[in-house]
């Protein structure tokens, strides 16, 4: 009766199979804008107990998956090695959360920081402890996965640096919003100068984390979702 996906180049992707145009819907996911909030350094225990202090900090949160791009990222905190200011924290598990923990040693990368999935109540906390995210994906998979951890990225107010196609939908949403960057994989060089002008431009990274909560806000919280979820419902029963 009716097919929902998650974004419109899903939509692209499902418009050449014969399904009728009023039969497709477009819900993105979403995070609870109540449970997820902005937090500052200065009030988030994490940044002390994990030993961040007041470095810059890159953050990556959630599953490790097959379809996420981690070579980039890895060059890039090769390339800031030196950069004692600025640390890596990956947080989550998955499928190449063990390679991505063993590439760091064989490269010896000490401004690597891993940690395991945190519970949902901490998440405030735990997002917050980042100062910028990173979300990744190939871009062959670019219409067939929206990785959701933006969303929680979006809700902690946080910055976004999107490693994969530029022109695909985050790359887009990152980029016309200017919540962030996006750049291709493989141009560690491009994401070593992102994260150094963030890191330089506090008030910048802080004016773009705002606009992030407000673009969560407008379209990606949890209500925002339900009410769309129920729209869909009302009119496959009224069909």
């Amino acid at each position: 009766s009716r097919n929902f996906l998650l974004g419109e180049r899903m939509r692209e992707c499902v418009d050449n199979v014969g399904l009728a145009f009023g039969r497709i819907r477009v819900i993105a996911n979403w995070s609870d804008g109540e449970e997820i909030r902005p937090i500052s350094r200065s009030e988030n225990p994490l940044r002390r107990d994990w030993g961040l202090g007041e470095r810059f900090v890159v953050g990556y949160s959630g599953n490790f998956g097959r379809s996420h791009e981690f070579g980039t990222v890895l060059d890039a905190a090769a390339r800031l090695a030196g950069d004692e200011y600025v640390a890596f924290l990956f947080i989550g598990g998955g499928a190449r959360r063990e390679g991505v923990e063993r590439e760091v040693a064989q490269r010896s990368l000490g401004n690597c920081v891993f940690r395991p999935y945190q519970p949902r109540a901490a998440l405030t906390r735990s997002l917050g402890a980042a100062d910028v995210h990173l979300v990744t994906l190939k871009p062959e998979l670019e219409g067939l996965i929206v990785p959701s951890k933006i969303y929680g990225v979006l809700a902690a107010g946080r910055p976004v640096l999107f490693v994969g196609d530029p022109h695909g939908e985050l790359g887009e949403l990152v980029e016309s919003h200017r919540i962030g960057f996006a750049v291709d994989p493989g141009d560690a060089a491009a994401l070593e100068k992102h994260i150094r002008w963030l890191a330089a431009h506090g008030g910048e990274w802080q004016a773009m984390g705002i606009r992030a909560r407000e673009l969560f806000e407008a379209r990606f919280d949890r209500k925002i979702a339900l009410s769309g979820w129920s729209a869909l419902l009302e009119d496959a029963l009224r069909a």
